[in-house]
């Protein structure tokens, strides 16, 4: 299930994880993507600075789309790079407004929401994402503590870069990328 959210607001953020090289091939990508995570929680305790080492929330970063591949990257914030584990990388994600949506489900299903987010939810919204080589980030999913790899009841977030804070204090809406039809 897919719950649109609204629009959030998200810091400027420091990020050290690991990546894997993706394709279109969802399958394939699940099992990729899950040997990962496994490999990146086996080494968490080698990461310095961790934003909080009590808290459960990690995120796995989609980036470099090219139409045929992308990039994935399975990270936890930091409060700046310092002592970086080897194999590891770091990743700034700069300030913006991003459409945050709920996936509610096994993590098996996380690219049929992904889809309905692109194909439908933004269409109907008219609302362009940010572009990737711009900010250096097609979109993130956000895992906290509701989340639950393959329960019916696990929750991650979903989020897409959709604009900029205006740099004037007295505006309170973010800044909007909308398409142009």
């Amino acid at each position: 299930m897919l719950t649109y959210n609204g629009q959030v607001h998200r810091l400027e953020m420091n990020i050290v994880g690991m990546e894997a090289v993706c394709s279109r091939n969802e399958k394939s990508n699940y099992f990729k993507v899950s040997r990962l995570w496994k490999e990146f929680n086996s080494k968490l305790s080698n990461i310095k600075n961790r934003v909080n080492r009590s808290s459960w929330q990690k995120f796995g970063i989609y980036y470099n789309s090219t139409g045929t591949n992308f990039n994935y990257m399975a990270c936890i914030p930091v409060l700046k790079f310092e002592q970086t584990p080897p194999g590891f990388i770091e990743k700034k994600i700069p300030s913006l407004t991003y459409l945050e949506f709920i996936h509610t489900g096994s993590i098996e299903d996380i690219y049929s929401s992904v889809k309905v987010i692109y194909r439908k939810h933004l269409k109907e919204m008219n609302i362009q994402p940010l572009d990737q080589e711009r900010i250096g980030v097609n979109h993130f999913e956000e895992y906290g503590k509701g989340f639950h790899w393959k329960r019916h009841d696990s929750e991650l977030k979903i989020l897409i870069p959709v604009g900029f804070r205006s740099s004037n204090p007295n505006l309170s809406k973010p800044e909007l990328v909308r398409s142009q039809r």
